[in-house]
């Protein structure tokens, strides 16, 4: 009888150990992507007294570093579309057959220690949360991990070995069909209960993966974008979840930073002036075509009461170098934890606000500008 106990404890715990193997290297394989492309469809189904929902989407998304980025989404028969070759970036929308070109580029999600559940983002930082940021996130928070059964999944004309893990985070179940050999999840499926009109609902949300490229294996072609014959380009198009993105007409949201020489400076502490503030990266080429521009403006118009301030999210000692090197007199804050970031919702760089002296934002662009544009936009907020 303690034999047979033993073997149960024993097998018990061999199969824990498996999946906590599982979930290890998944988290790796999500957490260290160089260049990832997921071809994948999803499909949400709503249960609840008298109401049942089925709707279904399908992705296509790839991303090189962190500035090239492929998003396709498809629903219902109409196609968007953001493309991204780290200088520019376009979108385009089937349903109206046209098409769009920023000189910003796209910057990477930032939700990897957000929960499990889906975070209120963007179109690319939705689609990029769905297919790994959560993935990312159930690592971190999985406990209790059961491996449920080992099988195969086809994907493409291959059968992939895997082992199906069940995590719990927590009011929702997460059952991971993941590839024992890579870590990444070909199948996702997650259930939990919902409030469906002032009734209780079950949820059920399943991601199946279609393709999967990685590394090398992800052209560098995917990051351009050819219109399609007959579409006509405009000057903008709103993709899903972006109608709220412009911040025109609403309050400066207030922070405080430390910039590069230590001292701390808060927007409350610029009242009275008008601010420029410029988001932006040193990875980024439209940020670095755009910033000797505004540092002429800078030298220009601080005499007449308006202050310039860029906003960084990188490594102290990269920021000091670049600035140093190009002898830049604009004040940087650092914005290490991306929260300024997150409060002012931006997620293309350069992005760049015009505060009036109550605090106000009259401008916000999103892209580069030339200096007769960025000039012209000040000095209106500056005769109010």
């Amino acid at each position: 009888m303690r034999r047979l106990l033993f073997f149960f404890a024993t097998t018990a715990l061999c199969a824990q150990t498996s999946a906590d193997e599982l979930i290890s290297r998944m988290t790796s394989a999500y957490s260290n992507l160089t260049a990832i492309r997921i071809a994948a469809v999803r499909e949400d189904e709503l249960a609840a007294v008298g109401n049942s929902q089925v709707s279904s989407s399908e992705y296509d998304f790839a991303v090189r570093g962190r500035e090239r980025v492929r998003l396709m989404a498809k629903q219902s028969g109409q196609e968007v579309w953001l493309v991204s070759d780290g200088e520019a970036t376009w979108k385009a929308s089937s349903t109206e057959k046209k098409w769009a070109r920023m000189n910003v580029a796209s910057v990477d999600s930032d939700d990897e220690d957000e929960e499990a559940s889906e975070p209120q983002q963007d179109f690319r930082g939705s689609a990029q949360h769905f297919l790994i940021g959560r993935m990312v996130a159930i690592g971190k928070l999985a406990r209790g991990a059961v491996l449920v059964k080992e099988d195969t999944y086809k994907l493409d004309k291959e059968r992939i070995a895997c082992g199906i893990v069940r995590v719990r985070i927590g009011a929702n179940v997460n059952e991971l069909w993941i590839d024992k050999n890579r870590g990444f999840v070909l199948q996702a499926v997650q259930t939990g209960k919902v409030n469906a009109g002032g009734r209780e609902g079950q949820v059920k949300i399943t991601m199946k993966v279609k393709r999967l490229e990685v590394g090398d294996a992800v052209p560098d072609s995917l990051f351009a974008f050819t219109a399609p014959k007959g579409w006509s380009e405009t000057e903008m198009i709103v993709l899903p979840m972006e109608e709220r993105a412009q911040l025109t007409g609403q309050r400066a949201a207030g922070f405080t930073l430390k910039a590069l020489d230590g001292n701390e400076m808060s927007l409350a502490g610029l009242r009275g002036k008008v601010v420029v503030m410029d988001f932006w990266a040193t990875w980024c080429p439209p940020c670095r075509k755009e910033l000797p521009e505004l540092e002429k403006l800078h030298k220009e118009l601080s005499a007449e009461g308006v202050v310039f301030v860029g906003v960084n999210n990188e490594d102290t000692g990269t920021v000091k170098g670049f600035v140093s090197k190009n002898s830049y007199a604009i004040p940087v804050l650092l914005d290490s934890k991306r929260e300024v970031h997150r409060r002012y919702g931006v997620r293309a760089i350069p992005t760049l606000f015009i505060v009036d002296r109550e605090g106000t934002i009259r401008q916000h662009f999103i892209g580069s500008r030339s200096q007769e544009q960025i000039r012209a936009a000040i000095l209106e907020v500056a005769k109010r």
